[in-house]
């Protein structure tokens, strides 16, 4: 069953240090759903298959928050 937005959100901003402000959790977040909606068109165009987005978005998951930890050095322990 795939997860609820909202579960992925929660997810995303565990993952993400304490002293974060809400700017940045709104980027991480959208850089997240543009993720997601570039690999719904795969889908749509039939280049990917539901499973393929899935793995790669557990992937690019990992990818984002490791591009926001390089990007807000400030936060990085």
């Amino acid at each position: 069953m795939d997860k609820s937005k909202k579960e992925l959100a929660i997810e995303i901003i565990k993952r993400m240090p304490n002293d974060i402000n809400f700017s940045d959790i709104i980027i991480a977040l959208s850089e997240r759903e543009d993720l997601e909606n570039a690999l719904q068109d795969a889908i749509d165009k039939s280049i990917l298959t539901k499973k393929e987005v899935i793995k790669r978005l557990n992937k690019l998951d990992k990818v984002v928050l490791t591009k926001w930890m390089k990007m807000f050095p400030k936060y990085q322990k």
